[in-house]
């Protein structure tokens, strides 16, 4: 086989390849992106909570609701379906309790600070 060939090859394998991963993910269509989905539910299994929103909010959120609600981690879990007056989906994000959470992970891992004098970002300790 010659350069030429196997350069052509290569790139006929990549753009095969490239053309399989996206009608695979228009097929699936994980995250509402593509086509109608008026009536249809997504959910998001992995730990990609931000992501996810951020796709839905895409075609699957305008679609299928009436408003949003944002805010921070603590009304992440605020159950929208009391709302009565409009279809509500709850687009907060609970980015905060993450980084919080990394941030005492990294404190008792290096040992050189306590979680109580890490920062703003963490509680203040009840102690």
């Amino acid at each position: 086989m010659t350069s030429k060939q196997w350069i052509r090859n290569s790139l006929l394998a990549i753009v095969v390849c490239a053309g399989a991963g996206a009608a695979l993910n228009y097929r699936i269509n994980a995250f509402g992106l593509f086509g109608d989905v008026r009536g249809k539910v997504y959910r998001s299994y992995l730990n990609q909570d931000r992501e996810a929103k951020y796709l839905y909010s895409l075609n699957y959120i305008p679609s299928n609701f009436n408003g949003i609600l944002v805010g921070s981690s603590i009304s992440g879990n605020w159950d929208t379906g009391g709302i009565q007056s409009a279809r509500t989906y709850n687009l907060s994000s609970c980015c905060f309790a993450c980084i919080r959470a990394w941030f005492i992970l990294m404190a008792e891992e290096r040992h050189t600070c306590s979680p109580k004098t890490t920062g703003p970002l963490l509680a203040p300790s009840s102690s």
